[in-house]
């Protein structure tokens, strides 16, 4: 069988800190196995040599897709999602993230808080994000101050919660009246508090617009 492809990702500043449940990831730096504390919640706290390691992140459990892991600080760009995630998993990256694969986490269905506290993050590369089945967005890009991405085309089908998306978000203002929000039937908590987002731009909620059909060129007779 092939190997196993590991959730993979490079580092910024001085020191990595991660938290995971307890006895279900491993974490490596440049190859080299990151030995957490605690019970219960595991947490892994390493000093970095050097910007542009290699970290990397595999269930303990071959094989079988990760679950919860959030990181504090440390992680400056995730490079591969890996083999893919528990459809629920909570996922996290922290102060120091800027860019991510041009393509959302495979298996993931809830991305709440995924870019929740990473000030600097705006990376054109979510831009044409599958949001196909994805159930949640809330707290997505809270505090995500210079986050302002055209991500108006997300093409969603099964999303159930949008609050707090854009709480912080305080560049962002970008037409979002294209989403299809036929579940969320009014504005959820905190969608743009605190944003630059107008009303006007908000989703029409309780609806899932039609995209306009293409104009066919002709000649009058």
């Amino acid at each position: 069988a092939a190997p196993m492809v590991p959730f993979t990702a490079t580092t910024t500043g001085t020191t990595l800190a991660m938290a995971a449940p307890e006895n279900t990831v491993k974490l490596f730096v440049d190859g080299v196995e990151v030995v957490p504390t605690g019970t219960g919640w595991s947490y892994y706290y390493t000093n970095l040599g050097s910007e542009g390691m290699t970290v990397t992140v595999v269930p303990v459990t071959p094989s079988t897709p990760l679950g919860d892991f959030t990181f504090d600080n440390g992680i400056s760009a995730v490079t591969n999602w890996g083999e893919g995630f528990k459809p629920n998993a909570s996922i996290r990256f922290g102060t120091d993230l800027v860019s991510v694969p041009d393509h959302a986490p495979p298996g993931l269905k809830s991305l709440n808080s995924l870019f929740n506290g990473s000030p600097a993050f705006n990376d054109p590369n979510v831009v044409n994000w599958d949001m196909t089945g994805i159930t949640n967005t809330g707290y997505m890009f809270l505090g995500a101050a210079a986050f302002n991405q055209p991500i108006g085309n997300w093409k969603f089908d099964s999303v159930t919660n949008m609050d707090g998306m854009f709480y912080g978000t305080t560049a962002f203002n970008q037409d979002l009246t294209g989403w299809c929000v036929t579940n969320i039937t009014a504005t959820p908590s905190d969608f743009g508090t605190d944003s630059a987002l107008i009303p006007a731009n908000y989703p029409v909620w309780g609806t899932c617009p039609v995209p306009a059909p293409s104009r066919i060129m002709g000649f009058k007779i």
